[in-house]
């Protein structure tokens, strides 16, 4: 099989191609460098091409291959990473202009995981500068320029992880690393019709990441399908002794395992965003409509409405942000972004009291409690993948915090409490991807997978693909 048509398949398809030498790594490799070419760095969603480092890795999957030392489904696949994980052959920009050149001389932990399952390097993808601290305000708050979206360029990506959603939807590659503080995977997951998987809290190093907020800081895969994501979550998870916010004895994972039994969904879509876009309403209610034949449903409520979700995911990452970018802030370089008002943000996030945090954190345990009590009922919340806002795809030029503002309870709450969640892509609405989300229980991410893989099988909407990825 030729490697163009071998980047298109499922990942236990491409394994298996590969494994038994169908097609090579090196031709894969060559074939996603040339679609970053001339696919993804029209999006804006290459920093970085990595093909010396490709051709390296590649060669040695071949070989290894060929001497049946298989490493799994992921040996010889090409990805892309986000580019505020560190990577040899490559800058590490985080998106900003004073990293530009900035080259980290080691693997980021997450990096070092996927070469040990023999997965090829082959780009670092673009971002939102500091993945979205101290606020950003328009698409074009990133050093690479607005990520585009492959459904309609006059568009955005989605954020934090722009590239890496962009990449993906337009099958450059196979799968990408993104993450996640407060729905960086989620949105251009949503945004760019792919499946995004962000995990629990814990369950992957976030050594040689950037930090913005350490309590809430995860990184997951953007693929095209919900088996593929928990592919490369196997392979992601975890301890890592040199990263001790991982989790010790985390349950092992393995993709393909079938749904045994209708899980219990409750299912949440608020009536408000019939008025706000009655297409994007009816796209998520065609979707709750197919869950039903796979699932056992119950229309819910927001958990503990009272409890200020919002409120305190904001305040946290204020405050986190503020101790992780501490030099930054008194260098006077935060001066240098695009499109923030980031240096009246920092002083703003200094100004937060030792008191309003430890209030909020109060908040947070009581938000755990009430959600441990809702998935002793149920095993998993369908919900809009963006909150309660009827949203696709932004204008480049448009103001983002007015049109992306509303409220987000389950994924406040989903980040604050480590809660892993995978977007469901949707039917398209105005000619633009829709997405509603599955959110677990911690360590819910097989059950969470298979429900979505499921899904898929009885609805066309995964396969969708952008006209200008065809």
């Amino acid at each position: 099989m030729n490697a163009a048509a071998a980047l298109e398949l499922p990942l236990v398809r491409l394994g298996q191609l590969l494994r038994t030498r169908q097609v090579s790594a090196i031709a894969l490799a060559e074939e996603a460098l040339r679609r970053l070419e001339e696919r993804g760095r029209p999006l804006n969603a290459v920093a970085s091409l990595m093909p010396e480092r490709a051709r390296r890795e590649a060669a040695r999957a071949d070989e290894e291959i060929a001497a049946g030392r298989w490493r799994g489904p992921l040996h010889g696949v090409p990805y892309g990473a986000k580019d505020l994980l560190a990577a040899r052959g490559a800058p590490t920009t985080w998106g900003a202009p004073f990293y530009r050149s900035r080259v980290i001389d080691e693997d980021a932990g997450a990096i070092e995981k996927l070469s040990a399952a023999g997965a090829v390097l082959v780009a670092k993808l673009s971002m939102v500068q500091l993945a979205g601290a101290f606020g950003y305000y328009r698409a074009a708050a990133s050093l690479q320029g607005p990520g585009k979206n492959p459904w309609d360029p006059s568009r955005w990506s989605g954020g934090s992880s722009s590239g890496s959603g962009s990449a993906v939807a337009a099958r450059c590659v196979p799968f990408a690393l993104g993450s996640e503080t407060w729905g960086s995977i989620l949105t251009p997951s949503a945004f760019c019709g792919v499946v995004g998987l962000r995990p629990t809290f814990g369950s992957v190093t976030r050594r040689g990441a950037m930090a913005l907020a350490w309590s809430m800081d995860k990184i997951g895969p953007l693929c095209t399908r919900a088996e593929d994501a928990l592919i490369v979550l196997a392979a992601l998870a975890g301890h890592d002794p040199r990263d001790p916010h991982t989790v010790e004895g985390q349950p092992p994972l393995k993709a393909g395992r079938p749904l045994n039994r209708k899980p219990r969904i409750g299912v949440c879509i608020p009536q408000l965003l019939e008025k706000q876009d009655g297409e994007i309403f009816a796209a998520h209610q065609a979707l709750v409509r197919e869950l039903g034949r796979i699932a056992q449903l119950e229309k819910i409520d927001v958990p503990a409405p009272e409890l200020p979700s919002d409120g305190v995911a904001l305040l946290t990452v204020n405050v986190e942000e503020a101790g992780a970018f501490e030099d930054l802030i008194e260098s006077g370089q935060l001066a240098e972004l695009q499109s923030t008002d980031a240096v009246a943000a920092a002083q703003a996030d200094r100004a937060i009291t030792a008191a309003d945090h430890l209030k909020s954190q109060r908040v947070r345990g009581k938000l755990r409690e009430a959600y441990a009590r809702l998935f002793e009922k149920f095993d998993a919340v369908c919900t809009p993948a963006l909150g309660f806002l009827a949203a696709v795809a932004t204008p480049l030029e448009a103001d983002l915090e007015t049109l992306l503002a509303g409220d987000d309870p389950f994924g406040s709450a989903g980040n604050l409490l480590g809660l892993p969640s995978i977007a469901l892509p949707g039917p398209l609405a105005h000619g633009l991807p829709t997405a509603m989300q599955l959110l677990g229980p911690p360590w819910s991410e097989e059950l969470l997978c298979a429900t979505a893989a499921a899904l898929e099988q009885v609805t066309p909407w995964a396969n969708a693909r952008p006209p200008r990825a065809s």
